[in-house]
């Protein structure tokens, strides 16, 4: 209630400053909607519900490189993920930083793979001098040139000249999209910190592969200007209230107190809300990232030669690293859960998808939905099992043993049944 609060005290006074932790970007949105209609708890929670369903929307950019499967089971794992559907069901700016993020890591992802975007490298300069108009083989040019400065593509003659635009305007636009959403991001809350080193890694293990390509011209100088835009409107309401940009520096300061404060949460917290929650992502998130290591990922066969599923595998492995080690901080808490299940639910995605699509030419359908009927029945009874000895008021190793067992019985059935199948 920290957040909506700050709001309704900036709405109705503009006096007090918000408090440490405050999402600058919620704040500034709430602002504007209880300045234009009643503050209540619905519209307090009506952004936060918003983002959470758009997550499950992102994917859908991704099947150039997951394939359609890929993307839409992990579509299906992210509208109903626990964790991510706990945040959209409070005030705070949490699932705005969540939002933002991976819509960042979307656009960095498309506009680091959209081809054709400048002049070529080795080109003869002189070459840039021919009209826009022209039907000279050099005729794009000029639109390349002036995509490059922001500016829409010109029209030319040449054969491919649509297709050259039609590009060219895609690369614009998700340059664009990734300059206002990472500004959006650094003013969403303490959450979008943790972020950053994500964006990073994506670009680092990405960049070197792109910048060898012959069509790689780097960032539009333009876009400079819609990330500067996007960060002072988000941080300041539009620049209707300049002192909730304040709440900015103080989100900085709330995500570097993570790792000095104490939470009052065990270190084993973290595998236990892991346990009970998400025993899904546990079991295929790991599988998900064996199969890309091995180069076995559900692409289409046009991206095949573009992607990597080992790299993914590495990123996607960093990531998740990067969650456990925010999660074993002092200061854990629960906001910082997606950190860590989102990597696994990409990964999980891939391994379901790429389990759906083997061949089962010698196993019959009879035998296919008994052994899930089993392991289902296994898993809900370790369940049952587990939510005991976490609900009990001391602690019972052998509830949580049973738990484990059941569980470990139901992985062993399946490795069993894919050692037979072949």
């Amino acid at each position: 209630a920290t957040q909506a609060m700050a709001a309704l005290d900036l709405a109705a006074s503009r006096g007090a400053l918000p408090a440490a932790g405050v999402s600058p970007l919620l704040l500034n949105l709430h602002w504007l909607i209880f300045s234009l209609a009643q503050a209540n708890e619905p519209w307090a929670r009506l952004l936060p519900a918003l983002a959470g369903t758009a997550l499950a929307l992102l994917p859908w950019w991704w099947r150039p490189w997951l394939g359609r499967g890929g993307a839409l089971v992990i579509a299906f794992l992210l509208a109903l993920d626990p964790w991510l559907v706990a945040l959209s069901r409070t005030s705070d700016g949490a699932l705005l930083s969540v939002g933002l993020g991976l819509l960042a890591l979307t656009a960095l992802w498309q506009w680091l793979a959209s081809p054709a975007r400048g002049v070529r490298i080795g080109q003869d300069p002189q070459d840039r001098d021919e009209p826009a108009q022209s039907s000279s083989p050099h005729a794009h040019v000029r639109a390349d040139q002036e995509a490059q400065d922001g500016g829409e593509p010109a029209q030319s003659s040449s054969p491919h000249a649509h297709v050259r635009a039609a590009r060219a305007a895609s690369s614009v636009a998700w340059e664009r999209t990734l300059a206002v959403s990472l500004g959006l991001l650094l003013v969403s809350g303490p959450l979008a910190w943790s972020w950053l080193p994500v964006l990073a890694v994506f670009g680092w293990l990405c960049l070197p592969a792109v910048r060898a390509r012959a069509d790689w011209m780097g960032m539009r100088r333009a876009t400079w200007i819609w990330f500067a835009a996007a960060l002072l409107l988000g941080a300041s309401g539009f620049l209707a209230w300049p002192a909730a940009s304040g709440a900015w520096g103080a989100s900085l300061s709330a995500w570097l107190a993570q790792w000095r404060s104490d939470s009052g949460l065990g270190l084993g917290w973290p595998l236990l809300r892991l346990l009970v929650d998400q025993p899904l992502l546990l079991v295929f998130g790991p599988l998900g990232l064996i199969l890309l290591a091995l180069g076995r990922a559900p692409a289409p066969p046009r991206a095949r030669s573009s992607f990597d599923p080992r790299r993914l595998a590495l990123f996607l492995a960093l990531w998740a690293a990067w969650g456990i080690l925010l999660l074993l901080l002092p200061g854990r808490s629960a906001l910082v859960l997606p950190m860590l299940g989102l990597p696994l639910a990409i990964a999980a995605g891939l391994a379901i998808a790429y389990l759906i699509a083997l061949p089962l030419e010698d196993v019959g359908w009879l035998e296919l939905v008994v052994l899930l009927a089993v392991a289902a029945v296994l898993l809900i009874a370790g369940g049952i099992w587990l939510a005991l000895a976490v609900e009990s008021a001391s602690y019972d190793t052998r509830l949580a043993i049973t738990a484990g067992a059941l569980a470990a019985l139901a992985l062993a059935i399946w490795l069993v049944f894919g050692f037979w199948a072949g």
